[in-house]
């Protein structure tokens, strides 16, 4: 199951899409507090057959949470788990796709969650509030966070 980073502050926009020609899916998504606890809030739903296209947006948290993604088929035996791929990853713009491995034709992006990050909610800490934060390129400023390779709103993505 795909986990990502959510930092205080960040809102998301979440847009599901899936192909007409494929089978029922089901989507879920659960914002939970990074150091642990329950889900502050959970998302999902059916998705394909004459239901091609769903947006939620995910309000700004006022602690760092993660995401936890996962997405699901139809099969004998009740319902297993979609093969999930990256299929875009930038700064403000991540998406992941689903489909399930064992279907005929399947496609990477039979399901696709993308994931749209806004960071305008965003607080900067106090100390930067004042211009007495953290100069450019020093170990945990944004810049050297974004040259260390983290992406999706300047944090990494667990796969």
């Amino acid at each position: 199951m795909p986990e990502l980073a959510l930092p205080a502050g960040a809102s998301v926009r979440l847009t599901a899409t899936a192909r007409a020609d494929r089978d029922l899916h089901r989507w879920k998504v659960s914002v939970l507090p990074a150091v642990g606890g329950p889900a502050r809030l959970s998302f999902g739903s059916w998705i394909g057959g004459r239901d091609l296209h769903q947006r939620i947006d995910i309000p700004a948290q006022d602690v760092d949470c993660r995401l936890e993604i996962q997405s699901r088929h139809e099969n004998a035996h009740g319902w297993a788990d979609d093969r999930a791929s990256r299929e875009e990853d930038t700064p403000d713009r991540l998406l992941i796709g689903f489909c399930n491995p064992s279907s005929p034709g399947a496609r990477p992006d039979d399901v696709l969650l993308s994931f749209a990050f806004d960071m305008r909610d965003r607080q900067l800490p106090k100390e930067d509030a004042d211009g007495q934060g953290a100069e450019e390129n020093e170990p945990g400023s944004a810049q050297a966070q974004a040259s260390e390779g983290e992406t999706a709103g300047g944090q990494p993505i667990v796969p």
